[in-house]
């Protein structure tokens, strides 16, 4: 083994004095600290930005403007509202309640849907699309009540405004069964604004 060297005048020991073994612990024992606080500030801070992810609550709002495909003048406006859980990063299972009201109908939509979200959990813009099918219960002033199978394409974008609280705009597809009733007529385009909130 190599002699160990001290500064000033030349003399050689057979290893380190307890004062240097001293310091040499000090100096680790202050490292393994600033290390810990380091990888705590991380995690915190991590945390703090993300804005959904697995194990998360998902409740929104939205409103919405139909345009029928077979008679664009009669578009009206609905109000719906979703509760989802995050199964996965970017997954949404949710169940959602809409509701329309017209001159003498009143139209409600019961259903089940699934979104999924593009990017990190910690990304404050993050794309979707997604699905959902259901069945709705449509009343007619003079005519009466019926129900009908609905199934709808959607996509959009989610913004994070805060940790917790976030605005998306989107577009839907959708298709509502009426017998004999040809594709254009089953159909509509839906512009959906909303706001949602995650916790």
């Amino acid at each position: 083994m190599l002699p160990y060297f001290q500064s000033g005048p030349a003399e050689a020991t057979a290893g380190p004095t307890t004062f240097q073994l001293q310091r040499i612990r000090a100096a680790i024992s202050l490292n393994s600290v600033v290390c810990c606080v380091f990888l705590f500030a991380s995690t915190a801070f991590a945390q703090a930005d993300r804005y959904a992810g697995k194990g998360m609550l998902d409740v929104n709002f939205s409103a919405s403007a139909i345009i029928p495909h077979a008679s664009a003048s009669d578009a009206t406006g609905l109000f719906s509202g979703a509760v989802g859980y995050f199964v996965s990063r970017g997954s949404l299972l949710e169940a959602a309640v809409t509701a329309a009201f017209n001159n003498g109908s009143q139209d409600v939509f019961l259903g089940g849907g699934y979104r999924y979200f593009f990017g990190a959990e910690n990304s404050k813009l993050r794309p979707f699309v997604g699905a959902g099918i259901g069945g709705n219960i449509a009343h007619v002033s003079g005519l009466g009540s019926n129900s009908n199978f609905e199934a709808q394409g959607r996509a959009g974008l989610r913004y994070y405004v805060s940790q917790h609280v976030a605005v998306e705009f989107g577009y839907e597809f959708q298709y509502e069964h009426f017998s004999g009733a040809s594709f254009s007529q089953s159909t509509q385009s839906v512009i959906v604004v909303g706001f949602a909130h995650t916790f």
